[in-house]
């Protein structure tokens, strides 16, 4: 007795995708280095703003050395860390930052002699040979020198400069536009060699 057989289905295979391959997309250098960069500044921004407001919250005003009246304690071009203290409580010996006179310009010397009846300071600067002409008022005293960083004064000056402030601001709203602007380019790019993969299969 004769048996027909069937025949067997055919096995046609389709083309892979995209996913099935395991084609990954890689970012070229220029996207990667430009991404990098632009992270980097802004991250360098934001910690800096972050700090100024945390030690603004804790009291403190930042400022950089111009002279070499401090040194070598405190050397031209280091940043001073100066807390709001009640004169009061300032004692010889320490470092205070004061207002010298009605334009705000200020000043970085040590206290050598203090009069308390007529709440007056008398300052020196380390590196000076005598002691400041006028004393200082107890009421144009800023605060007390805590702490200090050896560099960085020209560059911190230049962006808390009040003048340069919408320059800084410029810089970090094109950096955020050059990101945005980019990101679309990325997508845009991406779209158009996913299409082309498909168009090919």
């Amino acid at each position: 007795m004769n048996e027909s057989k069937k025949p067997e289905s055919s096995k046609i295979a389709d083309s892979p995708s995209a996913k099935d391959k395991g084609v990954e997309e890689q970012e070229s250098p220029i996207m990667l280095a430009v991404n990098f960069i632009v992270t980097f500044l802004l991250t360098i921004f934001a910690i800096i703003a972050i700090g100024l407001v945390a030690l603004k919250i804790f009291g403190f005003s930042v400022y950089s050395v111009r002279t070499a009246s401090m040194e070598p304690t405190y050397p031209v071009n280091s940043i001073v860390f100066v807390q709001r203290t009640n004169p009061a409580s300032i004692a010889v010996g320490d470092t205070i930052t004061y207002t010298l006179n009605e334009d705000g310009d200020t000043v970085t010397h040590r206290v050598v002699s203090i009069d308390k009846e007529n709440r007056t300071f008398t300052t020196k600067g380390d590196n000076n040979n005598v002691e400041d002409a006028k004393p200082v008022s107890w009421e144009n005293t800023i605060g007390r020198v805590m702490f200090s960083l050896p560099t960085g004064g020209k560059a911190f000056t230049f962006v808390s400069s009040e003048k340069n402030r919408p320059f800084m601001i410029a810089i970090i709203v094109g950096l955020l536009v050059i990101t945005i602007v980019w990101e679309i380019f990325d997508q845009v790019r991406k779209r158009k060699k996913r299409n082309n993969i498909q168009k090919s299969e």
